[in-house]
Order: C-alpha cells, then structure tokens, then sequence
C-alpha cells in the first residue's frame, strides 16, 4: 500500500480516484476539492461511500442527484447509503429511480446488463428492507396493544380490590 501511495505522489498531485484505491482518504479528498460541481460532488460521494459514511455519500448523492437526476452513479451510491442507513422509503424511491434511469440510458448490452442485475438486486433490497419495517412496526403495535390491555386488566383489578376492601370495613 505504502508503494501504491508513493507511486501516485511520485505522479505528481494526485488525482482523487487514484488516491482513493492507493487508500489514502486524505489525499483524495484533498484531491476532491480541487475539483467543480458535479466532478466534485462525485469525488466526496465516493470518498465518503468508500471511508465508512454511508449519511455523508447519502447526502453528497444528493448534492449530485439534485443537478443530474438521472446519473447511474449517484443513484447507485444514494441507494447503496439508503440501504446501509436501514431507511426503507428512501431505499424504495432511490431504487425506482435507478431501475428507471438505467431503463432510460444508453448503455452497451454488457453495460445495461450489469447495471439492470444491479438495479434489481438494490431493489430486491429495498423491498426487503421495507418488509422488514412493516414487520417491525406491526409487532410494536401489537406489543403497545398488549401492554395497555395488561394496564387496563390490572387497574381494573385494583378497582376491584379496592371495592371489596371499602364493603369489608364496618360501617359506622
């Protein structure tokens, strides 16, 4: 690794996508600032998917998609994050608009091919996810459902004691 590095300082400044395989964050993202708009939006997506931050790519995925909404590469980043991050309606909505924008380039066979595997695998994904959540929200309901019926059943319990002991005490 450390060759690596030296081979891409011994290049001159480092381009960010060299840096990011040598491994070395620093330089790319140093790299990264050098360059504009969507050049640069692209660099800090793929450094941050790549470091670890799949919140930091989401939003630079963002940043992308909001100047070229139909670009593979933010929306397979943005949904990748989505998924990473376990939000299943931004999984869904950015698997859609992946599925639908490789559906709308021009892509050689081989390309569309591998990008439509990919689309469907993140949207298989997403739809995973999504089940996931609903599951997860319907036993919470039905564990909230429970515990209130156990509160009603022991206040009325108590009720119902209390009522006996007042009938047992001797009137006076």
């Amino acid at each position: 690794m450390m060759l690596a590095v030296a081979l891409v300082f011994l290049q001159g400044a480092p381009d960010w996508r060299g840096a990011l395989e040598a491994g070395d964050f620093r330089a790319a993202w140093q790299a990264a600032q050098d360059q504009a708009g969507l050049e640069r939006a692209r660099a800090e997506l793929c450094i941050l998917y790549k470091a670890g931050d799949p919140a930091g790519a989401w939003s630079a995925a963002q940043r992308g998609l909001a100047e070229s909404p139909q670009d593979l590469e933010f929306l397979f980043y943005a949904t990748g994050a989505a998924l990473w991050l376990g939000g299943a309606d931004a999984a869904q909505l950015s698997s859609a608009r992946l599925l639908a924008a490789v559906a709308g380039a021009n892509l050689g066979a081989q390309e569309r091919a591998a990008w439509e595997s990919t689309a469907r695998s993140y949207a298989q994904a997403a739809l995973e996810l999504e089940r996931g959540a609903a599951t997860r929200a319907s036993a919470l309901r039905r564990s909230k459902l429970v515990a209130l019926a156990g509160l009603g059943l022991a206040l009325a319990g108590l009720l119902y004691l209390a009522r006996q002991g007042a009938a047992a005490l001797p009137q006076g």
